[in-house]
């Protein structure tokens, strides 16, 4: 990822609105909600999503392309609990891709941070609506790291 990004993905406050998230959400005891594809696309159609690709009912993709760039958001829901999201544009050869987690500890060693313990966290929910908040927030984070990099020249 090119130092502007991070730079600009920093400045942004990427990293800091994805630990507060991890913080709010934070591995915890409860059982797991029962989990159905068709509630996990309910919450992003509430959302305003309609994902392009699910794949087996816990990988979500949002592709789109834009001014020639190509665009994605993809939120995996792990083991029914805990949400990764990943997030990427290219044009061309030329691809820049990363996960949340590694973007927000990017972001904080840019600016001269430390690494949090552990150092990739990922938001756990208990309940759907706390699946509802977390979506909203990763989708966030998704489109502002989308455009920045699309911004920064991948």
């Amino acid at each position: 990822m090119h130092e502007a990004t991070v730079a600009a993905l920093a400045e942004a406050g990427f990293h800091r609105r994805y630990y507060d998230l991890c913080a709010k959400f934070p591995l915890r005891d409860c059982p797991p909600p029962s989990l159905k594809a068709k509630e996990v696309l309910a919450i992003f159609k509430g959302l305003g999503w309609t994902p392009t690709v699910v794949e087996r009912g816990r990988a979500f993709a949002f592709e789109g392309s834009e001014a020639g760039l190509q665009r994605e958001i993809t939120v995996v829901i792990q083991g029914r609990e805990t949400v990764e999201a990943f997030w990427s544009v290219g044009h061309g050869d030329s691809l820049i891709a990363d996960t949340h987690c590694g973007t927000a500890l990017r972001a904080v060693l840019h600016e001269g941070g430390q690494a949090p313990d552990p150092p990739y966290p990922r938001p756990i929910f208990c309940s759907m609506s706390e699946l509802r908040e977390i979506l909203e927030e990763v989708m966030s984070l998704g489109q502002l790291a989308v455009g920045i990099a699309a911004q920064s020249g991948t």
